[in-house]
């Protein structure tokens, strides 16, 4: 097997996975979360599959992220993905 280097334009889900461990806090809660959203709204016929990326990066950006993380933050954002992803899914 030979192994290339990952486009990040192309796979924008992997850079975006790669920026947020970077941010850290409770970046990587509405990543997960949204992405889990986001994904669901496909499978249920709601948006079309690029729109997956999209809406987990808008989620991403309307986020405020949180450095100091207590498992309150994490529920807290958590949850907030997933009814940001509701609104973004129905704006598509």
């Amino acid at each position: 097997m030979t192994f290339e280097k990952p486009n990040m334009e192309t796979f924008r889900a992997l850079s975006l996975g790669y920026e947020v461990a970077r941010t850290g806090g409770t970046a990587p809660v509405v990543f997960n979360a949204a992405n889990e959203a986001a994904v669901e709204e496909f499978l249920a016929g709601r948006i079309k599959f690029v729109n997956i990326v999209e809406i987990i990066e808008n989620c991403l950006n309307r986020h405020n992220v949180k450095n100091a993380v207590s498992i309150e933050d994490v529920l807290e954002a958590d949850a907030w993905a997933r009814r940001e992803v509701m609104e973004l899914a129905y704006s598509v």
